[in-house]
């Protein structure tokens, strides 16, 4: 993957060159396994993925520290770097 960006569960999720993840600003560190040919990170441990965006993806909507962000309506930043407040999720 070269360049991606994108909005999931309210924060942005940015990879580049599968050498850089960033969700809702912060780098995230994370493993590849090339024999496996899976991707892991400390946010969700045991669990593999299939993908880089797979894995930004399960960080962004499955972790405590960014779906926090949902609740207590933390402001996120969007592709265009501008500060946004996130939607109520039963929108």
């Amino acid at each position: 993957m070269a360049k991606h960006s994108e909005i999931f569960a309210n924060c942005t999720i940015e990879i580049e060159e599968d050498d850089s993840l960033r969700v809702a600003g912060k780098e995230i560190n994370y493993d590849y396994d090339p024999v496996a040919q899976q991707w892991s990170a400390s946010y969700l441990p045991y669990t593999r993925y299939d993908s880089l965006l797979e894995l930004a993806r399960a960080i962004a909507g499955d972790t405590v520290e960014f779906v926090d962000s949902l609740v207590t309506g933390e402001q996120v930043t969007n592709e265009q770097g501008a500060s946004e407040q996130p939607s109520d999720p039963e929108d």
